[in-house]
């Protein structure tokens, strides 16, 4: 399969990284509005690099192109993969507005390009695991769920994340993680409220997502966090409570030291070392998808609703006002 990327930042670089470690697929070309960092890249792994989107696209023959630009072009450049009839991976969010991302999608099918987007959150062997305790009734009725993703301020590295108009600010870049995460987890949102907190070095959000099955999730993001990378998951359940702490050893730590009366066994989660990498995972995933003609674990249709989602927390902290998504 011959793969191109578009952008040869941070996420184009561990796309082409990992593309480049699977032996049926051709890394043909690499795209950036930096030449220097486009032959950069490319040099690295035998592909031809360029600096006009249009021409790469024109030049080369290519099965699937990655979009790994800055969030606020990735309408431009899916759109124009998809009237050349290409495979897209775009990396998340989808897009800032969701009549955007829904555009996107429409466009993408009435193409015939199936299009695929990166929340790999889903692809962690922690997150999976924790998802099929809750799904397989190992905690039990799940009543509320706490999750916080907090690291460094990417606004430090690169300026288009600290302008909300260019990245979406936290909730669309970073919370948007764990809100699609919840989703999938738990079901359907049926309404959030959102504060944010924004100094000059930090740069915190609270979300309360209301789920249509009755569960609650407080939901935290924090850019200039300063401490180390942190996600942080726990699920408290009618059987017990579930954590997943990317500061423990484990990937993942029961515990069932509170079970409440009348529990006839403790919660038990498979021991998972880690050994997999959850962005190979990802992008081999979508390129067995496409070749099979499959439904990805994360569709189109899902990133759309997290872009829905994450821009109603960002109305929400700006109005003060709890935002009804009518999704029940």
């Amino acid at each position: 399969m011959k793969v191109a990327i578009a952008g040869c930042g941070t996420m184009g670089s561990i796309y082409a990284e990992r593309l480049a470690e699977m032996n049926d697929v051709h890394l043909v070309s690499m795209f950036d509005r930096k030449w220097e960092t486009a032959r950069n890249v490319g040099d690295r792994y035998g592909a031809t690099p360029y600096d006009s989107y249009d021409r790469m696209l024109e030049a080369e023959d290519i099965d699937v192109v990655c979009v790994t630009m800055p969030t606020f072009l990735h309408k431009e450049y899916v759109l124009k993969a998809a009237a050349r009839k290409k495979h897209i991976i775009c990396e998340k969010p989808l897009a800032l507005d969701p009549a955007d991302a829904l555009e996107m999608l429409t466009v993408c099918r009435a193409a015939g390009s199936r299009l695929f987007v990166g929340h790999v959150v889903r692809f962690f062997p922690e997150y999976q695991n924790f998802r099929q305790a809750v799904l397989g009734g190992q905690l039990g009725s799940v009543g509320m769920i706490r999750t916080m993703r907090a690291g460094h301020h990417p606004g430090e590295a690169k300026s288009w994340y600290a302008d909300g108009s260019k990245s979406g600010g936290i909730f669309l870049d970073l919370m948007i993680h764990d809100i699609d995460f919840l989703r999938w987890t738990l079901g359907e949102i049926d309404s959030v409220y959102a504060l944010r907190g924004k100094t000059e070095s930090a740069d915190y959000a609270l979300a309360v997502l209301s789920f249509c099955n009755g569960a609650i999730a407080n939901v935290e993001a924090v850019w200039g966090y300063p401490g180390q990378f942190t996600t942080y998951v726990e699920g408290i359940g009618a059987l017990g409570v579930l954590t997943i702490d990317n500061r423990q050893q484990q990937l993942i730590e029961p515990k069932t030291s509170i079970l409440l009366e009348g529990a006839e066994k403790e919660v038990v989660v498979p021991h998972d070392p880690g050994t997999r990498d959850a962005y190979y995972e990802q992008l081999r995933h979508f390129l067995s998808c496409i070749q099979s003609g499959e439904e990805s674990i994360i569709t189109a249709a899902d990133a759309c609703k997290a872009v829905e989602i994450a821009r109603a927390t960002v109305q929400s902290a700006l109005t003060g006002e709890r935002v009804i998504l009518n999704n029940c």
